[in-house]
């Protein structure tokens, strides 16, 4: 499984500011970003290198590693490889009273 180095100053802030509940923590799969290429054509050509680049079925795709806040910080979406630390950090910080399965 991947670690992600995670900064948590910025969305932190905005709990702090507007916290009155538990955060509401969305996990979305499809929350992904386009990776590298692992399809090329065999022409070398680069009109038709042009053509493979745009195509996304040519690229693979990788987790976000980012989390994103809507709602003045009540909730946190993230992808499901994320989901833990986001997790591990509120429970730390005290902004969740409950503990999840994944916080160990």
């Amino acid at each position: 499984m991947n670690e992600f180095k995670i900064d948590f100053t910025l969305g932190m802030k905005l709990l702090e500011n507007y916290m009155k509940l538990p955060p509401k923590i969305i996990i979305d799969a499809k929350l992904l970003k386009r990776g590298n290429q692992f399809k090329f054509p065999k022409s070398r050509k680069q009109r038709i290198n042009k053509k493979w680049s745009k195509r996304d079925a040519n690229f693979r795709y990788v987790p976000d590693p980012n989390f994103y806040f809507l709602d003045n910080g009540q909730t946190i979406i993230c992808h499901p490889s994320l989901n833990c630390a986001v997790q591990k950090y509120l429970y730390d910080e005290g902004y969740l009273g409950v503990s999840f399965p994944c916080i160990s």
